[in-house]
Order: structure tokens, then C-alpha cells, then sequence
């Protein structure tokens, strides 16, 4: 679950909210992460930097092979 800190939309104490009501019944939740960005930088950002996460989670977790 990645998470923009300046999100209008989404916001982090509800984001928050949710990690912990996921995570309450067991692990299903494998990552969290807050990143300084907003709504939009998840599609078109400037400066995708946590991206490298994604494909590595995505690697891990649903991998080609």
C-alpha cells in the first residue's frame, strides 16, 4: 500500500486507518509506504523514486516465471 503524505484526496490517517484494519486479522498486508507526493504523482509524477518499490514488490510477489 503506498501512500501520498499531500494527498487531497486520500488521506493518511484514514489510509492509516485501513493498514491497521487490514493488517488486524492476520498479514495480509506485505508492504506500507508513506511517500511525500500527492494524488496525481502516483500517475504522472515528476519524480517517481518509489516506483523502484513497486516493481520490486511486484517481482516478489507475482513474479514472471
Amino acid at each position: 500500500m503506498f501512500v501520498g503524505t499531500s494527498d487531497d484526496l486520500g488521506d493518511v490517517t484514514d489510509a492509516r486507518w485501513a493498514r491497521d484494519q487490514i493488517n488486524s486479522g492476520g498479514d495480509a498486508l506485505v508492504h506500507y509506504e508513506e511517500v511525500e507526493a500527492g494524488h496525481s504523482t502516483f500517475m504522472i509524477g515528476k519524480d517517481m523514486y518509489y516506483f523502484n518499490n513497486v516493481m520490486g514488490l511486484l517481482g516478489t510477489y507475482n513474479p514472471l516465471y
